[in-house]
Formats: structure tokens, C-alpha cells, sequence
């Protein structure tokens, strides 16, 4: 064969490749497995009427306040006061031309 062809070969295989890929891509990018089905609850308040509400994860925050007992954080330096101030600044529609 001539190296012209054993090229093309090589770039036939690396599109089919990137299109391969592409495809499982978009495929696991889009697709819901089925283990992350949100909690549902049933709220009634008869037989007749139920409706389900999605209960969000519980999120808990915990602060580790023991950085401000550091002495790195003790000796930080204030090298002056940042002057913060109410004026309005810019123009009211920055797009229109002045």
C-alpha cells in the first residue's frame, strides 16, 4: 500500500475514535442512572387528595473557628481603613451610545 493511504487509514480510525467517544460523552452526560432518583413523600390530607414533594438533602455546615486562635492569624496587620461609599457610579444604561 502506499503511505498515502496507510495515513488515511490511521485518520479513519482516530475520527471513528473521537466520534466513539463523543457519542459515550453525550450519552452518561445526559443519562439519569437509575440510583439518584430524588426522595419522594406522599403529603395527604385525605384519601382522595395526595400529591409528592421532593425532600432536598439535608446540608450541614460546620465552621472550624480554631484558625482565629492561631498566632499567624493574630499578627495579621491592618494596613488601612478600605473608605466605602454610597455614590452611584457608571451611567444608568452602559450600551446606549454617548
Amino acid at each position: 500500500m502506499f503511505p498515502f493511504y496507510q495515513k488515511q487509514k490511521k485518520l479513519l480510525f482516530v475520527f471513528i475514535g473521537l466520534v466513539a467517544a463523543t457519542i459515550l460523552i453525550l450519552y452518561y452526560g445526559f443519562h439519569k442512572p437509575s440510583g439518584s432518583i430524588p426522595q419522594e413523600i406522599k403529603i395527604s390530607d385525605n384519601e382522595t387528595s395526595t400529591s409528592t414533594r421532593r425532600i432536598p438533602p439535608k446540608i450541614s455546615i460546620e465552621f472550624d473557628t480554631s484558625l482565629f486562635d492561631e498566632s499567624d492569624y493574630k499578627n495579621l496587620k491592618s494596613y488601612g481603613e478600605i473608605n466605602v461609599s454610597n455614590e452611584e457610579v457608571g451611567r444608568e444604561n452602559p450600551f446606549i451610545p454617548f
